[in-house]
């Protein structure tokens, strides 16, 4: 049984990794979706539910209970027609990160994380060399877009994936240079996989990395050369910005500065989303949410999740969120982390209920809880 447990997430993490690049393959060249994971999940889900009442956690059951009778009172407010098989699964999608981060942790409270971040470690390694590869070599199945926009991020299959998964990449390599033993190879692959994947939320969490480095960790230092470094660093990245995704000033002269930053999302919002609140949506849908079509959503996370939610389910939902994922008092890392991602997620969509980073997820969970305790689990590195 304590087999079974040291290897369980280690396993599991590698999996979907593997997995997502079988499905990667099969969409790019054979246009054809594989539902092994939903099925994967599915089974979890269904695991972690029977685990939280044979433990008897039921409090931890009873929001996410509300944000399901939010969600059906939203759609019922909207009519019948709405409360499609697409709308339950995205709420599945919402609900199945906080179970499955809140049984993470009770979970590596009694088995050691060092596995855990060893497998995080290979799928960088592997990942970042796939990346390097496919810009060599033009490999179209390393590819972060279908279309002539420059990007390789090796077997994830969305950009928001490889984005999200890079950021926690990044924000670990620079916790163990700083805190613990750094890893020169595991950093320079991921500073190299960043450059690459040509995506604008990587390129910002960078810039705000950089930016906490010198308020933070290079407060006591030189000031003036703190400054200058930051600036250059940041000239850098708006250079590579322009470089990597050249249709950055195409649309910023077309449509304006915020559709160039938003990637078409806040037209997708006045186009779609408004005109479907407008006609769909009385007082009590301000609340409690209620979404229509998948395609009337904005790709924004914090707005995605008003308009599936409500503002109170937003409310609670986030709530929620917090919890599962910050397990011990706030510190400076910690604060980081919620400002860089919540600039990120309210800029870009597929965070809340992406499944497919639902795993990488506990890694960032694992980092935060070891920062507030001591480092202890982050001590391997370099061993």
């Amino acid at each position: 049984m304590n087999s079974f447990k040291k290897y369980l997430f280690p396993v599991l993490i590698l999996v979907f990794y593997c997995i997502e690049g079988i499905s990667k393959y099969y969409l790019m060249c054979n246009d054809t979706k594989i539902s092994v994971t939903r099925y994967l999940r599915l089974i979890i889900f269904i695991f972690i539910c029977f685990y939280f009442l044979y433990k008897k956690k039921y409090l931890f059951l009873i929001l996410p209970t509300i944000l399901l009778l939010f969600y059906l009172i939203g759609q019922y407010l909207l009519s019948f027609t709405y409360f499609s098989f697409g709308s339950m699964v995205v709420y599945a999608k919402y609900i199945y990160i906080l179970f499955l981060l809140e049984f993470s942790f009770h979970f590596f409270k009694t088995t050691n994380t060092k596995l855990l971040f060893k497998s995080f470690d290979l799928i960088i390694i592997i990942n970042s060399i796939l990346i390097i590869l496919g810009v060599l070599f033009k490999i179209r199945l390393f590819e972060t877009y279908s279309g002539i926009r420059f990007g390789y991020n090796g077997l994830f299959i969305t950009s928001a994936t490889s984005s999200y998964f890079y950021m926690i990449a990044l924000f670990y390599v620079f916790i163990n240079y700083f805190k613990s033993k750094p890893n020169y190879i595991l950093s320079t692959l991921v500073i190299i996989a960043v450059f690459i994947i040509g995506a604008k939320a990587i390129y910002l969490f960078s810039a705000l990395l950089i930016v906490f480095y010198f308020i933070y960790y290079r407060a006591n230092k030189n000031l003036l050369k703190s400054i200058v470094v930051s600036v250059l660093s940041l000239s850098t990245i708006a250079i590579l910005l322009l470089i990597f995704v050249p249709s950055f000033l195409e649309i910023n002269n077309t449509y304006g500065l915020l559709s160039a930053i938003l990637s078409y999302r806040d037209l997708l919002f006045v186009d779609k989303t408004l005109p479907f609140i407008r006609n769909n949506w009385n007082e009590l849908n301000y609340l409690l949410g209620g979404q229509g079509f998948l395609k009337d959503r904005t790709q924004m996370g914090f707005f995605d999740l008003f308009l599936f939610f409500g503002a109170f389910g937003s409310v609670i939902y986030l709530y929620i969120y917090y919890k599962v994922l910050f397990k011990n008092t706030l510190n400076i890392d910690s604060i980081f982390i919620i400002i860089s991602f919540g600039i990120v997620i309210f800029l870009a969509g597929n965070f809340f209920y992406s499944a497919t980073i639902s795993f990488y997820l506990i890694i960032l969970q694992q980092i935060l809880y070891c920062l507030s305790d001591d480092n202890k689990c982050l001590q391997y590195t370099n061993e």
